[in-house]
């Protein structure tokens, strides 16, 4: 009789805990308060060494509760103090939105200031240095036959790291080739794959120069193409210098988008190197190698 008791006792705890666990029983409306945040300027001047005409993005910060494309600032004031034609300004250009540099090319090992200033906001300065380009000693593509059937090329760079400069490297690679059946040329960007000769896994991958600054050192890359050898016309390397700021900016870029709607990643904080506000200035340089096999 004690055990049926007890027997009763449980079906009647565990049926109230199943009465308890109905929908909305463990909902509860909590109201979250957002502070307060003033907005900031932002600006975005990722330059080119190459390039003769700039564009500069101005924009602000968006508030806890807005949401949407960002803001386009179209009153105010961007300066570069340059090392040869001292302070120049840049224009607003309506069609594009953006601040506008025309026909000024960057000196290579030399340093920038950037100034943009907004009725809005506080003023903004940011340093940027261009990196040097590196010496290219020698350059050239081989081919091995594949088993499956195609080619496998290999590129090859030795260049001079430039002395006393912390430099970053990325490298695309580009080749034409004919088309018999139109008899056209076609340009196509060599895709870089993980083999035993690849010091990059991917075409976005960037290497530090800290194990050999200021010294020769060699590079190779090696791509799988279906074409006949004899229909390549042409290959062609773009060997782009960066400086940390700019690697850095972009991993944080990188960061921020894997860990957006992913409740296990801690929120990531967009690098900047401005002393107000939000943004980056950089300049990096571009060196075009011609391949040959």
């Amino acid at each position: 009789m004690k055990t049926q008791h007890i027997y009763i006792v449980l079906v009647a705890l565990f049926s109230i805990g199943i009465s308890s666990c109905t929908e909305g029983s463990f909902e509860k409306i909590v109201e979250v308060e957002f502070e307060d945040v003033d907005r900031e300027m932002v600006t975005l001047a990722q330059f080119s060494q190459q390039d003769s005409n700039h564009f500069s993005l101005v924009s602000h910060t968006l508030g806890q509760n807005e949401s949407g494309a960002h803001p386009y600032l179209t009153e105010g004031k961007v300066q570069l103090t340059t090392p040869d034609q001292g302070i120049i300004d840049f224009h607003f250009n309506a069609q594009s939105r953006l601040f506008k540099l025309e026909n000024y090319s960057f000196l290579e090992k030399e340093n920038y200031t950037l100034y943009v200033e907004h009725p809005e906001f506080p003023s903004m300065t940011a340093e940027a240095y261009v990196p040097a380009s590196p010496e290219i000693v020698s350059a050239s593509l081989e081919f091995e036959e594949e088993e499956f059937g195609g080619n496998r090329h290999i590129i090859k760079v030795r260049f001079k790291d430039p002395v006393d400069e912390k430099n970053f490297y990325k490298v695309r690679a580009f080749h034409t080739w004919f088309n018999e059946n139109d008899s056209t040329e076609h340009e196509s960007e060599y895709w870089f794959t993980s083999s035993s000769v690849n010091i990059f896994n991917s075409n976005d991958d960037i290497i530090s120069d800290e194990t050999f600054n200021g010294t020769e050192h060699e590079l190779m890359f090696s791509s799988s193409e279906h074409f006949k050898l004899e229909h390549l016309v042409s290959a062609r390397l773009e060997f782009y210098s960066y400086t940390e700021d700019e690697v850095l900016y972009d991993r944080s870029i990188q960061l921020a988008r894997n860990s957006d709607n992913n409740p296990f990643v801690e929120p990531s904080i967009i690098y900047s190197n401005f002393d107000n506000g939000f943004g980056m200035f950089t300049i990096s340089n571009k060196t075009e190698i011609f391949l040959e096999f």
